[in-house]
């Protein structure tokens, strides 16, 4: 007979393991500093690579202002306006990553403790199966048994085996 809890519980790991589980094994490979570190670097990465495309971008619609008004305290003054949005949205990226990715690593992490935990309990339901009787006690199996033991069958000697007639080859 099935085991509907059993197969519900099967159900549910196959839902999980399609959904969010694909992300388990991938970020479980690392330390949660490794991980957070990463993603930390990542971030500052593509921070950098944005404001550079977007201030290139910002400094050519304003080549005009630059190239009307070349003097030395106008290219410091605009340098350090850079430098410092520069670095205030860099912190901010940083300080984003570091906590949003603690936090995802937290929560695939109990996702995963949690799998593992049906998975141990979905063991112990076979195992709790496996212990129990075929039959009812006191009524024989009404099957036979598919795979016979070896001391069952006969066995045969190489006289015997050469003694037995081929089967006829009128077919050919």
């Amino acid at each position: 007979m099935l085991n509907q809890e059993k197969i519900r519980m099967m159900a549910r790991l196959s839902i999980f393991e399609k959904r969010e589980g694909r992300d388990v094994p991938r970020i479980s490979r690392y330390y949660k500093a490794d991980y957070i570190s990463n993603r930390i670097l990542r971030a500052a990465l593509h921070y950098s690579l944005c404001f550079l495309l977007v201030a290139s971008f910002v400094l050519l619609l304003k080549i005009n202002r630059i190239f009307e008004s070349l003097n030395p305290d106008f290219l410091l003054s605009l340098g350090r306006g850079i430098l410092l949005l520069y670095l205030l949205g860099l912190s901010a990226a940083v300080v984003a990553a570091a906590a949003l990715s603690a936090n995802y690593y937290d929560r695939i992490q109990r996702l995963g403790d949690r799998y593992l935990d049906e998975l141990e309990r979905l063991l112990e339901l076979e195992e709790a199966e496996d212990a129990l009787p075929a039959s009812p006690p006191g009524e024989e199996e009404a099957s036979p048994d598919p795979f016979p033991s070896e001391q069952e069958a006969p066995e045969l000697s190489l006289e015997e085996l050469s003694e037995e007639e081929p089967p006829d080859e009128e077919g050919r």
